[in-house]
């Protein structure tokens, strides 16, 4: 049983990560850049992380969790198929 206080934790890592892209979007739009919001981001992330601004246990669980579920966002897709 996972508790509100893990639920919360793992919210808060995935936000650091949505952030980061959110971020790198209006980068993006606001530059009018020739390259994808999400390899800006992963840029950023990479930099952050780097200079150990945002520390890896911040957004490793976070990061961890969606890969974990990231099947679900491809089974609608496929069924569509």
């Amino acid at each position: 049983m996972i508790t509100f206080q893990q639920m919360f934790r793992n919210i808060q890592r995935i936000a650091w990560i949505m952030m980061v892209w959110a971020g790198a979007y209006i980068v993006q739009q606001g530059l009018n850049l020739p390259i994808a919001s999400g390899v800006l981001g992963f840029f950023i992330m990479l930099t952050l992380l780097h200079v150990q601004y945002l520390p890896l246990a911040q957004v490793e669980q976070g990061a961890d969790l969606l890969l974990a579920e990231l099947l679900l966002f491809f089974i609608p897709p496929v069924v569509g198929i």
